[in-house]
């Protein structure tokens, strides 16, 4: 079987291993959100946590992580239809 040649750019932003790391940052930085908020209320946690560069920037990253695995994966078959517009989905919500 002949192997792809990987994008050396693209591959590892696809990659699940990032995607996991993004992931558990993710939950990190969620986890922390809601420690502020219950010390210092929501106005605080949305200005030190949700609206900071970092946090938006991470959510970019998840987005297009997911976007390019969509892609490497061709996964544009009838009967994964269900699974690709999930991932659609949450690169919407993202």
């Amino acid at each position: 079987m002949s192997r792809r040649r990987q994008n050396p750019v693209l591959g590892p932003l696809a990659s699940p291993r990032l995607t996991l790391a993004l992931l558990i940052l993710f939950g990190v930085a969620i986890g922390a959100a809601t420690f502020v908020e219950a010390d210092s209320g929501t106005d605080a946690a949305r200005a030190r946590i949700y609206a900071a560069w970092w946090f938006e920037a991470l959510l970019v990253c998840l987005a297009l992580n997911l976007a390019l695995a969509l892609g490497r994966w061709r996964s544009f078959r009838p009967r994964q239809t269900g699974f690709v517009v999930i991932h659609v989905a949450v690169v919407v919500i993202l």
